[in-house]
């Protein structure tokens, strides 16, 4: 008997030795041939596996080592996924039952490349496709439940993972990277909830990511009666709270405070900007495919409200949204100029009061479809759009201002000796770009009219004492130049701004000045046109200058002007010497016809020119 045990104890030893060793000497890797194509055909991808083998101890499974699944090759010929190893550990009592449950799936630094193409397609868009389909009804009301079947697991974890997004589809290719990727999942299996979180850091903003939650119970149909979400940026948070019932997604997310600095996509800011007390409900219908996929031309949200913070001023949000078109309401009773994020050419603080802005937005393309608001005690109406598809962002606008301050505008614009008071009205239609860290780029037109106005440094009746050397003859010495009339058409070409047909009327119909001309971006001007005074100021001059009679135009003097150096420091030339000219013109066609013509036409022009040739000879 005892004998007997020995030799039982033996075979048990033996036995337990095969069990232990059996991972060493089945070589899986002889079968490779026979599996391979199946995974292959299910993932419509081709795979690479460097090495697999059993493992019977503490767990039975399966370590897989240099696993790849490569993309679609219409896209590239590089694997998507990378796994240097893979750790599958199965359950033993399912197995006498002739299930497979797995215990647990650990991925250690898998790389997973997800690129969206030019045709705004994933690179997953083909992932299985290549399975057969079953027309078969009982396969189809079990294909909710193969969803919980790869994924259920008791314990999911990646370890140092890396996923990689590349966005081909716009005009400029994007990509973010999710690096360090840290992440557990447990009892994601149908009847239970499941709890995950995952953890990274969020390349190239280094932003620190986190998303934690749980869902479930997990049903067959795939509706899920609870969801639970906190999502994690930087230091920004957003909590998400829903369901999804009979193919139906409902969610409610809400933040506190969400900073600007913590979004992963890039905004040229040049200080944070904080969106507050932000509410959104979403719906989107659930397709039921080989997966969870989210309809997003049906996603709705309405309604979305939150306050967006910048300084001191802030705006009152509120908008619906439908796919990807988003209309928005913004209102705020004040906005300080110093609190906009983006650097403005001011030399001094301005504040917009009772703003109203209606939005559009089309992902990177904002319609403003109105804009009131009251700024230098005047009234602004405008639309336009913003579009930041491309580097440079560029913008269009069309609208009116009325009733300005015109002084006010030009102090915080650009203070200059000579300054315009008076109340305006300007309309513009103007397009362009915004490139960073210089002016914008302007093209387009905009008219400016300015009533009962008058420049503040620079008296015009005085300039023109000083040239004709009459002092006193016609200023006040008030070192003001009164109008009744202002306006002028700008045209908007980068670089040039040609000035048309601008004129200004003097009060009581002192003088009128037509002219035209160039501002450069470097705001150097040179402006030329006729200067015509009034018959009162005509009639003074001819009393001094008696000469000047022989010039006049139907009661008054025209005299040529023009406006060259800069707009800080404008100079004024008024050429009187061109009435000395036309006078010369006038006595050479006049000798002309004396000499040509008949007594009579002699008789006449001496007649006429009696007061010129007193002044030409002194008698």
């Amino acid at each position: 008997m005892k004998k007997v045990m020995i030799v039982i104890g033996c075979l048990l030893g033996l036995l337990l030795l095969v069990i232990l060793t059996v991972p060493y000497w089945l070589d899986l890797n002889r079968y490779r041939e026979q599996y391979i194509p199946i995974v292959e055909q299910a993932l419509n991808r081709k795979i690479e596996i460097s090495h697999i083998r059993a493992m019977w101890y503490p767990q039975i499974g399966l370590h897989i080592e240099g696993a790849k699944i490569f993309d679609d090759p219409s896209i590239t010929h590089a694997p998507f996924v990378e796994v240097p190893s893979i750790e599958v550990a199965i359950k033993w009592k399912p197995l006498l039952q002739r299930r497979i449950e797995i215990h647990s799936l650990t991925l250690d630094q898998p790389r997973i490349m997800l690129v969206r193409g030019e045709e705004d397609t994933l690179n997953t868009a083909t992932l299985g496709q290549g399975t057969p389909k079953s027309s078969d009804a009982s396969t189809t009301e079990e294909s909710p439940e193969s969803v919980f079947a790869m994924l259920g697991v008791e314990q999911l974890t990646i370890s140092n993972g890396t996923l990689r997004y590349e966005d081909h589809s716009q005009e400029h290719d994007h990509w973010y990277q999710l690096e360090n990727i840290e992440m557990k999942t447990e009892s994601v299996r149908v009847g239970a909830t499941a709890q995950f979180s995952v953890h990274g850091t969020l390349i190239p903003s280094q932003l620190p990511v986190s998303l934690e939650g749980i869902v479930g119970p997990l049903q067959p149909n795939l509706d899920i009666p609870k969801i639970e979400m906190r999502v994690q940026l930087g230091q920004s948070g957003l909590n998400a709270k829903g369901h999804i019932r009979e193919g139906m997604l409902a969610l409610d997310l809400s933040s506190s405070k969400i900073a600007s600095d913590d979004l992963p996509f890039s905004i040229r800011l040049d200080r944070p900007v904080f969106m507050t007390q932000f509410f959104a409900h979403l719906q989107a219908p659930v397709r039921e495919t080989d997966t969870l996929t989210l309809v997003q031309t049906d996603l709705q949200c309405d309604p979305l409200q939150f306050q967006l913070e910048m300084g001191e001023s802030i705006l009152t949000v509120s908008g619906r949204a439908l796919g990807r078109n988003l209309k928005i309401h913004a209102t705020t009773p004040v906005l300080h100029s110093q609190d906009i994020p983006i650097s403005l050419p001011l030399h001094r603080p301005v504040s917009m009061h009772t703003i109203d802005v209606h939005a559009t937005v089309d992902e990177t393309l904002i319609h403003i479809d109105a804009l009131t608001g009251t700024l230098f005690d005047g009234h602004v109406t405008a639309h336009g759009t913003w579009n930041m598809r491309s580097e440079v962002p560029a913008f269009q606008s069309t609208g009116t201002f009325e009733h300005i301050k015109i002084e006010e505008v030009q102090q915080i614009l650009q203070p200059t000796p000579v300054t315009v008071q008076g109340t305006g009205e300007m309309n513009w239609d103007l397009k362009g770009t915004v490139p960073e860290k210089q002016p914008p780029h302007l093209f387009g037109r905009a008219h400016l009219a300015i009533a009962n106005g008058q420049l503040q440094g620079f008296d015009l009746l005085k300039h023109i004492e000083r040239v004709l050397k009459l002092k006193g003859l016609l200023s006040t010495g008030q070192g003001v130049t009164r109008f009744a009339h202002f306006h002028s058409d700008v045209d908007f070409r980068n670089e040039q701004f040609p000035i048309k047909s601008a004129q200004v009327q003097g009060r009581d119909d002192t003088f009128l000045m037509q002219g035209s001309g160039m501002i450069m971006r470097d705001r150097s001007m040179h402006i030329t046109g006729d200067l015509r005074l009034g018959t009162t100021i005509s009639k003074k001059i001819i009393q001094h200058m008696p000469i000047a009679k022989m010039a006049l135009e139907h009661g008054s003097l025209a005299v040529p002007f023009t406006v060259n150096g800069y707009i800080t420091e404008p100079a004024v030339g008024l050429d009187f010497g061109a009435i000395q000219r036309r006078l010369q013109k006038q006595v050479g066609s006049s000798m002309k016809k004396i000499l040509e013509g008949s007594p009579k036409e002699m008789e006449e022009l001496l007649h006429q020119g009696k007061d010129l040739f007193k002044h030409l000879f002194g008698k």
